[in-house]
């Protein structure tokens, strides 16, 4: 068996240490503690919307970081929220996170886009909707839509 831990690789094969099985028990211990308090959002029935959105983007964090993305918390700059951030071989991901009840339409993804574009060439984005995405939001985002014919 390998388990793949951040850049690090441990196989259950002679002359493995003790010590690597132990960090990789406790990365997959933690991965476990994010994926139940996920799972205690989706049947959270106490939490306003805002509650839980705020609550979603430290579990995001919390992943992003167990996976050494160099994440960023939510932060505020002029005329905008950003969700999160976070960094991958290079390139800088802006975080957008919606939970509502309806999916995510063209208009919220207009919004995105729009922010992305302001930023550095090498900034890109990731929109995360736990209830998915409008029929003509994912049109109007396609690239098959997008390209000259």
């Amino acid at each position: 068996m390998i388990i793949g831990v951040r850049n690090w690789q441990f196989r259950s094969a002679a002359g493995s240490t003790q010590k690597s099985y132990g960090i990789a028990l406790q990365y997959l211990q933690k991965l476990q503690q994010i994926c139940q308090r996920y799972m205690n959002l989706v049947i959270s029935g106490t939490l306003t919307s805002q509650q839980r959105g705020f609550e979603l983007e430290r579990v995001l964090y919390e992943l992003f970081e167990l996976f050494d993305l160099d994440p960023k918390a939510s932060f505020r700059i002029v005329g905008e929220q950003i969700d999160g951030a976070f960094s991958l071989e290079g390139t800088e991901y802006l975080l957008e996170g919606k939970w509502q009840k309806i999916p995510v339409d063209s208009g919220d993804l207009d919004k995105f886009s729009g922010r992305i574009q302001r930023k550095l060439d090498n900034t890109l984005g990731l929109f995360l909707s736990i209830n998915g995405f409008s029929e003509d939001g994912v049109r109007a985002h396609s690239r098959e839509e997008n390209s000259p014919s």
